[in-house]
């Protein structure tokens, strides 16, 4: 960064870290808050897991047979949806206040403290160079371990790492008037071979939640196509409660499926049993229905909200299906760029 296009609050907290006579030879803002592959990688994963809490709460929420307990079932998971977004967030701040300084004396980590290493020919540990061109200079390690490597420290996620790393070395020649070591240099770019593999390895598990997103999707699309055709031809009808049909599950609770009884228009009596949970109605309680005249069997309780309940199938179904099919994109675009430069 050209030293005089600082912003005044920026000029003012790097004058506060430099010490007196020492000189700016360059500025440097971090861009790993999003090119990092950890970052990205929560960035989707909570975006996904957010998505699908909050339509897993809409549902339980819209269902008649919603418990206490069912709520409490989702509190663990809102805190890490949640823990997620803060992390992401804090992230995104922490970087932004980042700025990387060389001096004449100094490679300076400019955060909430000022972190620092004098320039001589061994400050710099090793150099590892990810995709686009950004990287990381490592100056030190932290006292923990990511991956159980040590993990590093000094200017991390440096847009044009190359470039930054010469300016540095330059300035440590000039001022230690010794040849600096030579550098350890690492890369995390992937070999075509590995390039390859992953994309068809992500392509495969594309295709597969496209799949099953789909299959969900279809379901939910089903039950509202359902709901609709009944609620066009449907037949109202006052219906009496003579049986509720208790299924025992030791994970979720019991679910309660009233089992009701009416006569059509035709005068004839029907006994059916509930495709829903409700147990919000008990024995011998009267209640109103639609039913459908082609099948007295399809018919619906009044107050229960089938059409939420089906949009939540399809919003679920449509994310996963979503996120398959940018993996299978991916997976067609790496292709059509190997064919390139196959063809070239």
């Amino acid at each position: 960064m050209d030293t005089e296009t600082l912003t005044p609050e920026l000029r003012a907290r790097i004058d506060a870290a430099l010490e007196t006579d020492e000189h700016l030879a360059l500025v440097v803002m971090p861009n790993w808050w999003w090119a990092s592959p950890a970052v990205r990688f929560f960035i989707i994963f909570g975006a996904i897991w957010v998505s699908l809490l909050t339509v897993m709460t809409v549902c339980m929420v819209n269902a008649p047979d919603t418990t206490e307990q069912d709520y409490l079932f989702l509190i663990p998971f809102w805190m890490v949806g949640i823990g997620v977004i803060v992390g992401i967030l804090g992230c995104r701040a922490r970087g932004r206040r980042t700025v990387y300084l060389i001096t004449d004396r100094r490679a300076i980590v400019l955060r909430s403290k000022v972190l620092f290493w004098p320039l001589k020919p061994d400050m710099v540990k090793a150099v590892e160079e990810h995709r686009n061109g950004y990287g990381d200079i490592v100056l030190g390690y932290k006292s923990y371990q990511i991956n159980n490597k040590p993990a590093p420290d000094g200017f991390v996620g440096v847009p044009q790492v190359r470039e930054v790393l010469a300016a540095l070395l330059a300035q440590i020649k000039a001022t230690c008037a010794v040849a600096y070591q030579p550098v350890k240099w690492q890369t995390t770019e992937l070999t075509p071979e590995e390039k390859r593999k992953a994309a068809r390895t992500f392509g495969i598990l594309g295709v597969f939640a496209a799949l099953f997103g789909s299959l969900f999707f279809a379901v939910g699309l089903y039950m509202f196509i359902q709901h609709r055709q009944l609620v066009q031809e449907g037949v109202p009808a006052e219906a009496r409660v003579v049986q509720i049909v208790v299924d025992y599950d030791s994970d979720h609770g019991n679910s309660y499926f009233p089992v009701v009884q009416f006569t059509d228009a035709a005068g004839k009596s029907h006994t059916v049993q509930s495709s829903r949970s409700n147990r919000n109605i008990s024995k011998g309680e009267q209640v109103n229905i639609l039913y459908r005249p082609s099948n007295p069997q399809h018919f619906e309780i009044e107050g229960e909200d089938a059409t939420s309940f089906s949009c939540c199938f399809m919003a679920v179904g449509g994310i996963i299906m979503l996120a398959g099919g940018w993996l299978v994109v991916r997976m067609l675009r790496h292709r059509k760029r190997q064919s390139a430069v196959k063809a070239s």
